[in-house]
């Protein structure tokens, strides 16, 4: 019975293997060196990036807060401009755009990757508080 349980494990974890894989995009050798290249030198082709720029590598190497929780750290926006820049060269091949690190390539505007995203978490937030006004005020007038 323990060998059964075994190799149905193993059949379903071999299964799922290649659901683990990166995303076509950023499996590609091209897309890795140039982020490779962007958080060495904090450029990419023309676009250089300050705050990617580190001159020391001690304490004071760490990107300011509001740039990490904005994910606009050095990383993310060498992933991003790198993204960018494949994703032109796909378009002058006639290549349909892939993934990267899960999400597909969107530009952003004012500062925000997915507008639409945020759009509609803006709205099922104000749904969620219109509800909970609703009700807070239904209990209160029910209680007293």
């Amino acid at each position: 019975m323990a060998l059964f349980h075994l190799m149905v494990f193993l059949v379903a974890f071999l299964s799922i293997n290649h659901v683990l894989e990166a995303s076509e995009g950023d499996a590609e050798p091209i897309y890795r060196a140039c982020v490779e290249h962007c958080e060495k030198t904090g450029c990419v082709q023309s676009a250089c990036f300050q705050h990617c720029n580190f001159t020391s590598g001690g304490w004071n190497h760490q990107e300011p807060l509001y740039l990490r929780w904005k994910q606009w750290d050095c990383r993310n926006v060498c992933r991003y401009h790198c993204m960018l820049v494949r994703e032109e060269e796909r378009k002058k091949l006639g290549v349909k755009p892939v993934k990267y690190h899960g999400k597909w390539p969107f530009r952003r505007v004012y500062g925000i990757q997915e507008p639409v995203s945020v759009a509609l978490s803006t709205l099922n937030l104000a749904m969620q508080f219109h509800g909970w006004i609703s009700f807070s005020s239904l209990y209160t007038t029910r209680c007293l």
